[in-house]
């Protein structure tokens, strides 16, 4: 093997079974190696003697490793580590000469206790399900996307509320992180988009509404959390499914008024269009604020000035139970013709509760209304 370049031992088994054994071990791998794909690989470790400098990607899921190789090595044109499973790992090499790495996953890497990547480059870490995970440290200012996920750890270091090109934090599952963060510096002019933020927290000790290009808000299960801090103009997606400490009327007229005084004004000044415009939160009914509103799957409403209408929100009570693979659509006709229509897909494993869902349709989406007429509305 040893002028290999190019080795890949995968299996399809959705059960993870894996037939390649080393009774005798393995002494060497190609120095030559730039693609290394071994799924279920039954060693303790990589050949002591196993140079990866031309190493591009390392991908050895559900493997028995406790760790790939002792000391650093120089991995100048290494880019992927993925190590998804491997249930035995206990430590991670030093990566600090990988200084063209841009992704690693050790998603269920139960026995890992610290992961340290002081890698430059790196764009995506994935510690989902590494929950013995305490201690974590992460130095590239490229990183777009971290998921702490079903991790143990207790804090967030306040350095990565600071790396400006961050696009997503999944802190789902997280049960001994109290609180998100004390930062005092976050502020107006930090450009951070997260796309994702989840935990046990029990209160926001952060201004979130000064997030000016946070899109969407993840924080399902956090069922501590006793009420939601002001949302910024540009969050279009909230999810805060089976947060049973919320307040249900509360939250529906803070959701309401964002979406009337700041998410809508927010869309219009800025020319965009509304795709997934969706916020979700536990609640059995749509508060009086709603003036039209039925316990029937359609519902008739008297004429509106089209100059007056910006569009429809759309309140709508979902049961308790599994959502995964449903959706929700409604339908607007008017005189007995279809002008709009909006579908969304849900994904929501389990909801203990019945929810509130928010869903907003501009009039810019609309096929030509008339001047005059009824309005007829369908939900499914």
């Amino acid at each position: 093997m040893t002028n290999v370049r190019f080795f890949k031992i995968h299996s399809w088994s959705k059960f993870n079974i894996f037939n390649v054994y080393l009774p005798n071990g393995l002494n060497t791998l190609s120095h030559k190696m730039r693609y290394l794909h071994w799924d279920g690989f039954c060693l303790e470790s990589l050949p002591a003697n196993f140079c990866a400098e031309k190493l591009v990607e390392l991908c050895m899921r559900c493997s028995k490793l406790k760790k790939l190789w002792d000391g650093a090595q120089n991995l100048v044109n290494l880019k992927t580590i993925d190590l998804w499973g491997s249930r035995d790992l206990i430590e991670i090499p030093d990566l600090s000469l990988a200084e063209n790495l841009e992704n690693v996953s050790l998603c269920y890497c139960e026995s890992l206790r610290e992961v340290h990547v002081h890698s430059k480059s790196l764009r995506v870490l994935n510690l989902y399900g590494c929950s013995s995970l305490r201690k974590f440290s992460v130095t590239s200012e490229e990183l777009t996307r971290l998921s702490l996920a079903f991790t143990s750890i207790c804090s967030i270091p306040s350095s990565i509320w600071h790396k400006r090109k961050l696009k997503a934090l999944y802190l789902t599952g997280c049960r001994n992180l109290g609180k998100l963060t004390d930062e005092p510096r976050i502020h107006g002019s930090h450009k951070h988009s997260l796309t994702a933020l989840a935990s046990n927290a029990e209160r926001f000790s952060m201004n979130i509404k000064s997030l000016s290009t946070l899109r969407m808000l993840w924080l399902d299960d956090c069922k501590k959390l006793v009420s939601l801090p002001k949302l910024p103009p540009s969050l279009g997606k909230l999810s805060a499914s089976n947060c049973t400490s919320l307040d249900s009327y509360m939250t529906q007229r803070l959701v309401l008024q964002h979406m009337l005084q700041s998410r809508i004004p927010y869309l219009r000044t800025n020319d965009l269009r509304c795709y997934d415009e969706e916020y979700l939160f536990p609640g059995n009914h749509v508060i009086d604020e709603c003036v039209f509103n039925t316990t029937e799957t359609s519902i008739t409403i008297p004429y509106l000035w089209k100059t007056e209408l910006y569009g429809f929100i759309y309140c709508i009570i979902l049961s308790k139970g599994s959502l995964l693979q449903s959706d929700v659509s409604c339908s607007v006709y008017q005189d007995g013709i279809r002008v709009g229509w909006l579908q969304r897909l849900l994904e929501y494993e389990s909801l203990t509760s019945n929810h509130v869902l928010c869903m907003y349709h501009d009039i810019n989406e609309f096929d030509a209304i008339t001047e005059e007429g009824h309005g007829h509305f369908f939900s499914n």
